[in-house]
Formats: C-alpha cells, structure tokens, sequence
C-alpha cells in the first residue's frame, strides 16, 4: 500500500487522479463528510485531511465539547448524530442525554407509530 506522502507526491505530478485526503477525481475536492456540492480547494482538503471548514470544527471542536459533556452528565450514549434513528427508537437510554433529548425521542415515537 502506498504511503500518503507518496500519494500526494504522485497526485501533484499528475500521476494519479484520485485525491489522497477526500478520494475524489482531480481537480475536484469535496467534504468526505457533508458531501456538500461545493467544492473545497486543494490547501483547504489536506490541511484538513479531506474535510471542509464547517466539518473539520465540528469534528475535531464540537464533538470533544459534546463528549465532555456527556461525561459530565454521566451520559453512556456514544453516538453524536443528533437524529440517528436507532438512538432515538431505543437505542439511547439515557434521560438526560444531551445529543438525543426526551422529547426528540417522543417526537420519533410519535412519527413512527405503526
């Protein structure tokens, strides 16, 4: 397997065309998490390893801020996806949880009555 370095190396030769941070054909970079339509240039994708601004904060500042507080709480829950379905149809047990509060769970409840 080829190391990053060299990826990158070979990507700005010309040798490769697929991005080594976000995977995508050169010279297109998009967010590997948003997967939003705008494009994201090539300083911003490998200064951020394939991620744009808006992600790259969320994950690397508010998610830490998210689990520190879920710690505080004495939350167990370890998803962070605010609407993750299985959270909210059960998964999630916690009353007090931050990310999946009481009443976005009633509400999921409420929409998914068979």
């Amino acid at each position: 397997m080829i190391d990053k370095e060299t990826w990158k190396k070979e990507y700005t030769e010309g040798k490769t065309l697929n991005c080594p941070c976000c995977g995508k054909d050169n010279p297109e970079h998009k967010c590997r998490e948003c997967y939003s339509n705008i494009d994201i240039d090539k300083q911003i994708c490998w200064t951020n390893d394939g991620y744009c601004q808006k992600c790259f904060d969320f994950i690397h500042k508010e998610i830490p801020k998210l689990e520190e507080q879920k710690n505080e709480l004495g939350v167990k829950c370890k998803c962070n996806t605010t609407f993750c379905g299985k959270c909210l149809g059960g998964n999630c047990k916690d009353k007090n949880c931050p990310i999946h509060a009481e009443t976005l769970k009633t509400d999921w409840h409420r929409r998914n009555k068979r």
